[in-house]
Order: C-alpha cells, then sequence, then structure tokens
C-alpha cells in the first residue's frame, strides 16, 4: 500500500541533500538544524545550529559568521507553532518569533514537502538576506 511506496521513494531529507549538494554555489556556508539532511563530505560548509534548534543561532551571529543559506524543518521548527507543544523550550514565543522572521525576510530557495508516498518532515532552504546573489540558484 502506500506505507510500503513511500519507503521505495526518497524521503524530504535524502531530496534535499541531493538538490542542495547539485545547486549551492561551492564554499557557501549553510547551517542546518535538527531533522534536516546530514552532510559528510561536501562542497559547501555545514554547520550545525547549536542545541539542535535553528532559533539558538541569533541572527547577528549567522550574519557575523556569514552564513549564506539556513535548511530548517517542521520537525524541530513545527513544535513553536502548535499550543500543545509550547512547553518544548522555556522561551516558546521568542522561537517562534526567530522562526517568523526568517520566514518573512530570508527568501526560501527550495522546499520538501512529505506526501503519501514520500516521508520525512517538511525541509526548508533560505537564503540569507545578507548572502551574495550572483551565482546562486533561483536567480
Amino acid at each position: 500500500g502506500f506505507q510500503s511506496a513511500s519507503y521505495a521513494r526518497p524521503g524530504t531529507r535524502v531530496l534535499a541533500r541531493q538538490w542542495i549538494e547539485a545547486n549551492l554555489p561551492e564554499g557557501s556556508v549553510l547551517v542546518r538544524e535538527s531533522y534536516t539532511p546530514t552532510f559528510k563530505q561536501s562542497r559547501i560548509v555545514v554547520r550545525e545550529a547549536p542545541h539542535r534548534f535553528l532559533s539558538n543561532f541569533p541572527l547577528s551571529d549567522l550574519q557575523a559568521q556569514g552564513v549564506d543559506y539556513v535548511l530548517v524543518s517542521s520537525g524541530a521548527f513545527g513544535r513553536y507553532f502548535k499550543d500543545d507543544l509550547v512547553a518544548a523550550t522555556e522561551r516558546p514565543e521568542d522561537a517562534r518569533r526567530y522562526y517568523e522572521t526568517v520566514f518573512r525576510e530570508f527568501e526560501k530557495v527550495a522546499e520538501w514537502k512529505p506526501s503519501l508516498i514520500r516521508d520525512g518532515p517538511h525541509v526548508l532552504l533560505y537564503r540569507a538576506p545578507w548572502a551574495e546573489n550572483e551565482e546562486g540558484p533561483g536567480d
């Protein structure tokens, strides 16, 4: 049935990793949070979000450290947009505002959505507003 079909096809994280490896300019700096793909050897520089969530990485630090892209997942940010999971962190409203800022001010480059035949979380790739625009995807 649908269950077995979803496991036969690549999930959202696999598709995201393949697309990112193929499309981001070499040397781009990307910060990933939990529930997003991991990267082994890569043409890009991949950093982990502190304590698993991008919202623990102040926006000013992202800019100061030259981060070009952020990779987020509904498995991580989704908890801050559900009323029953607000206890997931001490200050859920701060985390929620952080993600809302990213969604509003960063450019969505690509996203990978789960479906009946594709498993995994909703994964989204954003380009930072200060990132170089010359040769990035989506131009």
